[in-house]
């Protein structure tokens, strides 16, 4: 099975590639939309600072749909350790995921004097359960349970309210186009994933296309895109069939 690990950076460090085994990845591709970066350990592509790491993904899922993509495909943010801080560990186990597999569980706090500390984490946040703690290397990674809410508006918020927010309205229209079946969100927190090529190519190749013009092509006010760029992060494995992988597990 050939594996490829994809990264959408802004200004993040890339310092942490060092540590990835040698031979754990075929291939890892960085995108680059910020300042320039070079890595003797990825390959860096150019790219237009638009549509925040769901752009990314859309885009390289485009490109090699028809040829290029591996097998098993890692998609990450390029700080994926505020979400993910075993997120090392949980890549040495890439050949026990699931055809969809979510490879993140908390949040980071920022900095609050008098409150939380620099570097602590609170799990379950937002107000959802997303996965929980993930710390032995000899647990099984079923234990990484994704969270579930049905696809109303009731339900579709996340610690501040994305209906508040004027993201309900994006989401309905995602919905209809690309999830009309499904009955419940399974929640992806902040865009780490993995998927294999026959679960990507399992959706139409034009179908990405289109997700990404929904993404960009967006007359809203400034937080409003914003507001698409967040949800498509949950959203993630509705794309991909998480549900049909869930019930075959």
């Amino acid at each position: 099975m050939t594996s490829e690990l994809v990264i959408s950076r802004y200004k993040e460090s890339l310092g942490w590639l060092k540590l990835l085994p040698q031979n754990l990845f075929d291939e890892v591709t960085v995108y680059n939309k910020g300042p320039h970066v070079d890595s003797k350990y990825a390959k860096v592509i150019e790219r237009p600072n638009a549509g925040r790491e769901g752009e990314t993904y859309l885009n390289h899922i485009y490109m090699h749909y028809d040829g290029g993509l591996a097998d098993r495909v890692v998609f990450l943010q390029a700080d994926p350790f505020e979400h993910s801080p075993d997120i090392l560990r949980l890549l040495n186990r890439i050949s026990d995921f699931w055809e969809v597999q979510s490879l993140s569980y908390c949040w980071q706090l920022p900095y609050r004097k008098g409150k939380l500390g620099s570097g602590m984490y609170q799990l379950g946040y937002p107000s959802f359960e997303i996965l929980p703690r993930w710390k032995d290397p000899n647990d099984n990674l079923k234990d990484l349970r994704v969270s579930t809410f049905k696809f109303v508006e009731r339900e579709f918020s996340f610690g501040p309210s994305m209906v508040s927010k004027g993201w309900w309205p994006a989401l309905s229209v995602f919905r209809e186009r690309w999830a009309p079946d499904s009955i419940d969100v399974y929640a992806n927190l902040c865009g780490l994933f993995s998927a294999d090529r026959d679960q990507i190519i399992s959706r139409n190749k034009e179908d990405y296309q289109d997700i990404r013009r929904w993404l960009l092509n967006c007359k809203m006010e400034k937080r409003s895109r914003m507001g698409r760029g967040i949800i498509l992060e949950f959203l993630w494995l509705n794309i991909l069939g998480y549900e049909d992988v869930f019930r075959r597990h």
